[in-house]
């Protein structure tokens, strides 16, 4: 949401020297590190400039996506013997065309097509289409400048920053994506003054280098062999002509008894499931073969692990995906951003602090993301405004804060989000807080001009209305009954920024003699024109002779729900001090989503489990050894348990997340002599595999050892 987000870095001037670390552990772990910085002193011998360099490397083996048990949603499960569509597997989805049921409830496949029930294509393995070779790079160089050295500290400073960072993974958004030899280029220039001013310009340049989308390359690889069409039809020849399948079923006792008594069928192939599974897989491979029938156009199934398949893997990655056959993403956009605050700070009206930042988003996608073909260019600019005062009452026994934005987005009208807080001093130890805000979420470019197709359906964002789309269900009704009445038909409106308001109480307290602290907070946040997505099919219909329909088309368009949304929550923290190098630390939170509406087909897309705790002990500074050269030990031992959720993405990745624990430890010796700190530990300690979103991998332990060095 947008609102106002400090951080720093460490400033050259206060810490100088030289820092590295080498880490490595299992999974082909390695990491390393390394900054330098140092000061030049004037004439005068004030240190007037500093500079820091930064570098950073990391590669691993990351955790296979082999996730084969059934989708959610899937219409078929496990047992099926014409397969199903399972998690990772991509081009196995269900296809109406593949169905032998009439979706009226007569079993059709017990009379005309006996055994065949729902048949799914042979897909790809997730782990055939990506690279899980992590990699990660980064280095960054920064000029810091003192313009009145004499200040020392309190001189303004001009700073200059570069910072230059790419690396291969997978990644999990709307669907899985390789991220492959991504690029990313930052640079910066800002004056500042601590606690008084700034004013900072930084442009920001991402390549998305041979990223792309393994979901979309399964489906181009079925393509590039036979459509779906070509597919069934073989798989038909086979099972009644060219594979004798039905000869083979009556020679097994088959009951062919039409559709008189179903039970004794569904008898019949509960009792020959091995035989219907061994079958269908013949089907399946004859399919995925050529025989003599089929155009001279058809291509047998390009097999993973031959060099046909890898031919025509690179070849589908290697161009665009709004180009025949392809799936890369093309993506050299960037990003301006302006910003400037300052403060004023008097004993009579307290500290007030002024701000404003624009900043101009330049995507460049050639079409392969957002909606830039041929000549289209897209701009999209955003400006805020934000006041802030707070002050001290009573003996500093309270702090109040008030805060305002403005914000503006090109396509958008001004949106003023508010916000209060008040802070009031118990005791010592003792605070107690409640604050209201709000805060607005602008669409996102994805919202406003994204056109991503990912096979099933084109991801899309929209500034105007969107009108006469079908939903997927009466579309399905209409193919079954053939009444156009049944069609039902409805409209996006334009897209709009979420916004939310928030109220939120607490109290940190000592509760024991500085041993034992506590700290409890509620909040509940209410949605208005909560951004999610809605699907629909484009389609013209054609009424006569008899009804059809032609440039079908399914669309996911962002959408904002008409119906108030409301999260709440309670979180509580308790940290007892054994000793002063001993504590024990433990906190709990729970976290809970709220529709007005339970049917609103607005996706929500909250992600967020409804309980989570986690409990720890951690020592410093502890002397275990006589030795000299080891004297400070010190160890941490975390628990942490997710209770269960429902993760929501596409829908190839929306499903449920079984709650899962783990153990994370580690302990580190300081060698103070030589300057360095050794650290062994472990995540996930005792490899307990679980999922973390649905889709992605089932992640394991990361034992590690790692070196530091200070100078």
């Amino acid at each position: 949401f947008n609102g106002v987000l400090h951080f720093q870095t460490k400033d050259p001037f206060l810490h100088t020297g030289l820092s590295a670390y080498v880490k490595a552990g299992e999974r082909n772990y390695h990491e390393a590190a390394i900054r330098f910085a140092n000061v030049v002193k004037n004439k005068k011998g004030r240190d007037f400039f500093a500079f820091k360099i930064n570098a950073f490397a990391l590669q691993a083996k990351d955790w296979e996506a082999t996730n084969y048990s059934p989708v959610t949603d899937s219409p078929d499960t496990l047992g099926n013997p014409g397969r199903f569509d399972a998690v990772n597997i991509y081009g196995d989805e269900y296809d109406p065309i593949f169905e032998y049921i009439d979706q009226s409830g007569l079993n059709r496949d017990l009379c005309i097509y006996p055994g065949m029930r729902t048949v799914y294509r042979t897909g790809y393995k997730e782990e055939v289409l990506v690279d899980y070779n992590t990699r990660n790079y980064k280095a960054g160089l920064a000029l810091h400048f003192r313009t009145h050295a004499v200040e020392e500290s309190d001189s303004p400073v001009l700073v200059l920053t570069s910072q230059y960072g790419s690396g291969t993974t997978v990644y999990q958004g709307d669907n899985r994506f390789s991220l492959k030899d991504i690029e990313f280029i930052q640079n910066k220039i800002e004056y500042s003054k601590p606690d008084k001013f700034f004013v900072r310009v930084y442009h920001t340049f991402t390549d998305a280098g041979k990223s792309y989308d393994p979901y979309f390359t399964a489906l181009r690889l079925q393509e590039l062999s036979k459509n779906n069409e070509a597919w069934i039809r073989a798989y038909d020849n086979y099972w009644f002509d060219f594979g004798g399948i039905t000869d083979s079923m009556d020679a097994a006792g088959y009951p062919d008894l039409g559709c008189v008594y179903p039970d004794s069928t569904f008898h019949w192939m509960a009792v020959n499931e091995n035989l219907l599974d061994r079958w269908h897989q013949q089907a399946a491979t004859f399919a995925d073969s050529i025989n003599a029938y089929e155009p001279s156009a058809y291509r047998k199934f390009y097999l993973p692990g031959t060099s046909r398949f890898d031919s025509a893997f690179a070849n589908i990655r290697g161009r665009l995906n709004n180009e025949a056959g392809g799936t890369r993403f093309y993506d050299h956009s960037s990003l301006l951003n302006m910003g400037a605050e300052y403060t004023f700070d008097t004993f009579q009206i307290g500290t007030v602090r002024v701000g404003a930042n624009y900043r101009m988003y330049m995507p460049v996608s050639r079409g392969t993301i957002f909606s830039d073909t041929s000549d289209v260019r897209i701009r999209n600019w955003e400006i805020g405004l934000y006041a802030g005062w707070e002050k001290d009452f009573f003996n500093q026994k309270l702090l109040g804060m008030i805060v305002c934005r403005a914000d503006k987005n090109q396509n958008l009208k001004w949106n003023i989000t508010p916000a209060a807080s008040l802070v009031y001093n118990l005791s010592e130890q003792s605070f107690f807080r409640l604050s209201y805000s709000s805060a607005i979420r602008n669409p996102t470019l994805t919202d406003q001009y994204m056109r991503l197709n990912v096979g099933p359906a084109i991801l899309a964002g929209h500034v105007e209305r969107v009108d006469d789309l079908i939903t997927i269900e009466s579309f399905r009704e209409w193919i079954n009954t053939n009444m156009l009445d049944k069609l039902d038909y409805f409209s996006i409106d334009r897209i709009r920024p979420e916004k939310v308001s928030t109220w939120e109480i607490g109290i940190r307290s000592d509760l024991f003699h500085q041993k034992l602290y506590a700290e409890a907070t509620y909040y509940r946040n209410s949605y208005r024109d909560f951004l999610g997505y809605l699907i629909g099919i484009s389609a013209e219909i054609d009424t006569a002779p008899i009804p059809n329909w032609k440039n079908l088309q399914v669309y996911r368009y962002a959408a904002n729900s008409t119906n108030k949304v409301t999260t709440n929550g309670v979180s509580l923290a308790l940290n007892y001090q054994l000793s002063q190098r001993l504590s024990l630390t433990g906190n709990y939170s729970f976290n809970t989503l709220i529709k007005s509406v339970e049917e609103d087909p607005i996706i929500p897309a909250y992600n967020t489990p409804k309980h989570k705790c986690n409990l720890g002990i951690a020592g410093r500074d502890i002397k275990l050894f006589k030795s000299t050269l080891l004297r400070e030990t010190g160890f941490s031992i975390h628990y942490k348990w997710v209770n269960g959720f429902r993760f929501e993405g596409s829908p190839q990745f929306s499903g449920y997340i079984q709650s899962y624990s783990t153990i994370d430890a580690q302990v580190n010796v300081h060698i103070a002599p030589l300057r360095t700190a050794l650290k062994i530990g472990a995540t996930n300690l005792f490899n307990y595999k679980h999922y973390e979103t649905y889709g992605g991998p089932a992640v394991g332990r990361l034992a590690y050892i790692q070196i530091g060095y200070r100078f």
